[in-house]
């Protein structure tokens, strides 16, 4: 107290905040006599918060902009009003002396970040991850999915080929009732969809096997990375945004994206199937669709690339929802005592709220695509009907029959298809996500053959450091600098330091949980930074 020391500051805080509650007359006599000890301490805090108080209401005169407004219209309690006009004017401090302190971003920024921010990529996907998920699936399984599908559709056409020359069988009085030629006919019809099924089958289950096995390799190579992953990833990383990964991310590999997978492909070959089939009918129709397709593909490329943005920030704004749900579970203890428990559920509210813009907009852009996509199948349909009716002559009957029903049905594959592929591509944002994931950094090698220590290793618990320094991340200043110690075998050693000190990256460092930047630690000899982290961890514990 004497020293003015820094208890002598606690207690001056301490008087200026009870000074202004309701307290009986011998704590005002105590907080009296307190006051005259610590008198120029208190007068000096008094005048600082002035000074800052008026610097604040400049700051914020000049840059009113920062304020937000957003909350004018919430009708709340007296209490509440009051505690959120303390919180909002705290929000508001914070965000003018971020704007004040702008000239030196590039200098707190070369200090590194508490949170690393969550980075979106760019444009299409990218082939490299189409191969890393295929190449998860195994390249013979893809082409037994492939040519499963294909003999599908093409049992699938042979059906329609045979029903439409069954039907013409009714212009001929020699076979209309021939009861064998009726049976052959039966029978091949059901031979051609026995095979349909059965390819359809073969490809459906494969797909999914493979999709799911895929998953959970993916999956194993996620857990490997991130328990391998060094301490300064968990400090700059949200574990909302983790957990991210490890359930929405992986639960859509594991469901919707081998469901849009599988009806992309399959809508991909009906297309194909439905093109050869109206070619037949006159090979001049594709000269009237082929533009139409090619409008399908520009209204389908439009659509995608704001769709897998707006996908990209859905799944980034996802993060925050996960990472303020688990911090305020952890904290309620201490949100309850201060009564800010209205203002935690104004955040979740807003986050929630950015997460569902992106559903809305996605959902706009899917309606804009859809409009477009039914009016060029009615286009198509059209084309087809006059080429018909132009035809007539040189068509039979069951062949005009198929070509008009398939035009019919190629308005809705050819939206299908060209929504899946959107489908597809957005589900692919989920492995771009998790394949990220296995670029994490790794810590040393877990097992060093060449410096494994002797088995009974350590056996006299000699500790020395050598000119140690580290820091907890690149970018930070060093929390151990030129540390020199030399601690005896089978001693006990105590180390003492006020908050900040440096105990527990003492610690860390023998652990090798924070690597050095220069200086060694050896244990009875044996430099640590050489064995393998699995060696010196279960050694020392």
């Amino acid at each position: 107290m004497a020293k003015s020391g820094e208890f002598a500051e606690f207690v001056a805080e301490y008087v200026i905040k009870q000074e202004s509650q309701d307290i009986d007359e011998k704590e005002m006599q105590i907080l009296a006599k307190l006051k005259q000890t610590v008198k120029p301490l208190i007068e000096k805090q008094l005048s600082v918060r002035s000074n800052d108080s008026e610097d604040n209401d400049v700051k914020a005169r000049n840059q009113s902009g920062v304020v937000s407004t957003s909350d004018v219209n919430i009708t709340k309690t007296s209490a509440e009003e009051n505690d959120e006009e303390v919180l909002d004017k705290s929000d508001t401090n914070s965000n003018i002396k971020s704007n004040d302190n702008s000239q030196d971003k590039d200098s707190d920024e070369s200090k590194g970040k508490l949170i690393d921010k969550e980075v979106s990529a760019k444009g299409g996907i990218k082939m490299s991850v189409y191969k890393q998920y295929f190449g998860l699936i195994g390249a013979w399984s893809l082409t037994t999915i492939f040519v499963a599908f294909i003999v599908s559709n093409i049992a699938s056409a042979a059906s329609g080929l045979w029903l439409s020359e069954w039907s013409n069988d009714a212009l001929n009085s020699q076979v209309v009732n021939d009861r064998a030629h009726r049976g052959h006919r039966l029978g091949v019809y059901a031979g051609i969809g026995a095979m349909e099924v059965i390819a359809l089958i073969i490809a459906k289950l494969l797909l999914r096997f493979r999709c799911l096995r895929a998953s959970r390799e993916l999956h194993d190579q996620m857990i490997a990375r991130v328990v391998r992953a060094p301490m300064s990833y968990f400090d700059t990383t949200p574990i909302g945004r983790i957990l991210n990964r490890f359930s929405q991310e992986i639960t859509k590999m594991d469901s919707e994206l081998c469901y849009v997978f599988e009806l992309m492909l399959l809508n991909f070959l009906l297309v194909i199937l439905f093109l050869g089939m109206i070619s037949l009918e006159t090979p001049l129709v594709l000269l009237a669709i082929g533009p139409i397709i090619i409008v399908y593909i520009v209204c389908q490329r439009i659509y995608i690339s704001s769709s897998r943005q707006i996908k990209r920030i859905e799944s980034e704004t996802r993060s925050p929802i996960i990472s303020h749900l688990s911090e305020t579970f952890n904290g309620t203890a201490s949100i309850r005592a201060f009564g800010a428990d209205h203002w935690f559920v104004r955040q979740s509210y807003r986050r929630i709220d950015a997460n569902n813009q992106c559903f809305y907009l996605s959902f706009c852009g899917e309606q804009w695509l859809q409009i477009r996509l039914e009016f060029l199948g009615s286009l198509i349909v059209f084309v087809s009907t006059i080429a018909a009716v132009i035809c007539r002559n040189q068509l039979s009957p069951g062949l005009a029959a198929l070509v008009i029903n398939y035009s019919l049905n190629i308005t809705l594959n050819l939206s299908s298809f060209i929504s899946f592929v959107n489908h597809t591509d957005n589900a692919m944002i989920a492995v771009e996500k998790c394949l990220e994931v296995t670029q994490t950094p790794q810590e040393a090698d877990w097992i060093n053959e060449k410096t494994k220590p002797a088995a009974d290793w350590p056996t006299m618990g000699c500790i020395q450091f050598t000119d140690y320094c580290t820091k907890y991340r690149e970018g930070l200043d060093l929390v151990l600098k030129d540390i020199a110690i030399d601690m005896k075998g089978r001693q006990r050693v105590a180390i003492v330091g006020r908050t900040g000190a440096g105990k527990s990256s003492l610690a860390l460092a023998l652990f090798r949980l924070i690597e050095p930047t220069a200086g060694t630690v050896t244990i009875d000899g044996v430099d640590c930074s050489t064995i393998g982290l699995q060696d010196l961890r279960s050694r020392l514990t």
